[in-house]
């Protein structure tokens, strides 16, 4: 009966701890999830930047072309 007791104890102890280790996994995922969701947001203001720049440069292309005419 104790043996039996003491051996199921056993059991749930390295399941909590695989089920601690699953948790400790899954926060690093949620970092790492969120740090790339930092980076998309970055690129995302690079990008718009690109554009905005992109944009200015074709406004001064039409006004010189304007000019030019």
């Amino acid at each position: 009966m104790d043996r039996e007791q003491s051996r199921r104890s056993e059991v749930e102890k390295s399941m909590d701890r695989k089920q601690s280790r699953r948790s400790e996994v899954e926060k690093s995922i949620d970092r790492k999830q969120s740090r790339r969701s930092e980076v998309e947001k970055s690129i995302d203001r690079k990008q718009s930047r690109r554009s905005e720049v992109e944009y200015g440069y074709r406004a001064k292309q039409t006004i010189r072309s304007i000019k030019e005419y």
